[in-house]
């Protein structure tokens, strides 16, 4: 638009620049040129997706994880359960057999020489009683085999779980648990049969030791 006077473009007003300007934003748009892309609530909506899938693989990882290990455990508690049970069981086994096999010993430990003289024996050694070797009792005198089917006074005595000695007779004390009984069958030559056993009367297990035990020195001369 020129000025009719001199010839030379007269000046838009301001409105016009702006509605030019307007114009050739949106030429310069249409002719290729692009504002940025509005993404921002797409990028925010898509992380809260991929938020809540992490969320949904993560439970779902526990609760796979939380199955296996009680798949795990129900088979390993019979296993384990077991394990104890044979373990209680060889510990009571072996408890037993060092019970019957120390109180052989002890018996085998009673003097019982071959002199001149004769055979000399301990009858007075008090073998149920908490010291072995204390008098008061029948030592290396026959009891017979039925001492082994019954608690026998001088012939028996009560032990806790560890095999600490807890009296004697058919009554157990306040921790006895092991029952031990002895017999002494007189053989020939002066020898004695000696059968130890220990078990316990709630229950079908024992141990048994024995041994013929003879007297030892020289004869006559």
């Amino acid at each position: 638009m020129r000025d009719p006077c001199d010839g030379r473009p007269a000046a838009l007003p301001n409105a016009a620049r702006n509605v030019d300007a307007r114009h050739g934003l949106r030429l310069a748009t249409s002719g290729g040129m692009r504002p940025p892309p509005r993404r921002l609530a797409s990028t925010r909506s898509g992380a809260r997706e991929r938020a809540s899938v992490a969320r949904g693989g993560a439970l779902l990882e526990a609760v796979i994880a939380s199955g296996l290990l009680i798949v795990l455990l129900t088979g390993l508690l019979p296993i384990v359960a077991t394990a104890r049970v044979a373990t209680s069981r060889a510990r009571r086994d072996v408890l037993m057999s060092l019970l019957a096999g120390r109180r052989l010993a002890e018996i085998g430990a009673l003097t019982h020489l071959r002199l001149p003289a004769g055979i000399v024996r301990d009858e007075a050694a008090h073998l149920g009683g908490g010291d072995v070797f204390a008098e008061g009792g029948t030592g290396l005198r026959e009891t017979g085999i039925g001492a082994l089917e019954a608690p026998t006074p001088g012939a028996s005595d009560w032990l806790d779980d560890r095999g600490r000695w807890d009296g004697e007779g058919p009554v157990p004390g306040p921790a006895g648990r092991y029952l031990r009984q002895w017999g002494l069958v007189t053989g020939p030559e002066g020898c004695v049969e000696v059968w130890v056993r220990v078990s316990v009367p709630s229950s079908i297990d024992e141990a048994f030791a024995g041994g013929l035990q003879c007297p030892w020195g020289g004869g006559p001369s």
